[in-house]
């Protein structure tokens, strides 16, 4: 059992790790400079030192692996960068919409589990009869 739970942990892991990896390589796969597409409103009217000014402040001077390392290590870290568009740490944005999110699950899932329940309760007590037949088609409908 734990040498089971062991191999998941770590093929998720890994898996992760692939992931976040694939994230970080296609962003930088995208055409064009990547400041022009983080600053996009303001791009053209920069000047070249207020472009050089801010390839180093986003480290985009740095060689691809060198960026690589550095992401890897705050995102180990937590540090997920600034927002763009909000002006703040994602950390932050993510610590104000983080409960909303776990509410809705919660309650979503709630609400699944009584009709699922419900439903299933309905079908055993009169099988093959219509209201079976309808519930099995409209389980198969929304799962399709």
């Amino acid at each position: 059992m734990h040498s089971w739970l062991a191999r998941r942990i770590f093929t998720s892991l890994i898996l992760v790790f692939c992931l976040v990896s694939a994230v970080f390589f296609l962003a930088h796969l995208a055409p064009g400079d990547p400041l022009d597409l983080v600053l996009e409103t303001v791009a053209e009217s920069l000047s070249p030192q207020e472009r050089l000014d801010l390839r180093q402040r986003y480290g985009l001077d740095e060689s691809l692996g060198r960026q690589y390392l550095i992401w890897l290590g705050k995102l180990g870290r937590g540090d997920f960068g600034l927002s763009i568009d909000q002006q703040r740490p994602v950390r932050e944005i993510l610590n104000q919409a983080v409960p909303a999110t776990l509410l809705l699950t919660l309650s979503a899932y709630v609400l699944h589990l009584v009709l699922a329940l419900g439903a299933s309760m309905l079908m055993v007590r009169r099988p093959g009869s219509w209201a079976e037949r309808l519930l099995q088609g409209v389980g198969l409908g929304l799962y399709a």
